[in-house]
């Protein structure tokens, strides 16, 4: 067995040669699935009470996670498919599309289909980020990528929450 050599790779290389706005591209829909997930989960419950839909708040978590979870499964054959930059669109509208039906929803039905879309677009989000750290930057950088997509996952997880209490104080 031979032993990797390993290569220090300086943390400002990741502002170099045109990745940081990559970088910020993919890690800002990291931050909005993991903020969203979070803040939301503070709301929801206040949010869905004014449309009376109490008995069916669990259906909105359910099949925001459900929707993540197919689009992030297939979010590897879209970006076969399409690129990564129209993966990405597409993604994004979607979760747009969501967010926008979630919140002008004027009944249950509309907010569960509103949430599903969004679980659906920020699932695709999250799996094209890390799709995208692998083959967006030279593999010299991937270490770095993912500890960053990490660091903005965490502290948006934290952040959420702290925001969502805001909104319903």
């Amino acid at each position: 067995m031979t032993e990797a050599k390993t290569q220090h790779v300086p943390w400002t290389t990741l502002t170099q040669e045109g990745h940081l706005s990559r970088m910020l591209l993919l890690c800002f829909g990291v931050w909005l699935y993991a903020a969203d997930s979070t803040l939301v989960a503070t709301v929801m419950p206040v949010a869905v009470e004014d449309i009376g839909g109490i008995p069916y708040l669990s259906w909105t978590y359910s099949l925001y996670q459900l929707g993540s979870v197919v689009t992030g499964a297939i979010a590897g054959l879209m970006v076969l498919r399409t690129g990564i930059a129209q993966a990405q669109i597409l993604a994004g509208v979607i979760y747009v599309l969501g967010c926008a039906l979630s919140g002008y929803a004027p009944d249950m039905p509309t907010m569960i289909v509103g949430r599903l879309l969004q679980g659906m677009g920020g699932g695709g989000l999250v799996s094209i980020a890390f799709i995208g750290a692998s083959t967006l930057f030279p593999k010299k950088l991937w270490v770095r990528i993912i500890a960053v997509i990490s660091g903005v996952w965490g502290v948006s997880s934290l952040c959420g929450p702290l925001i969502g209490g805001y909104f319903i104080v």
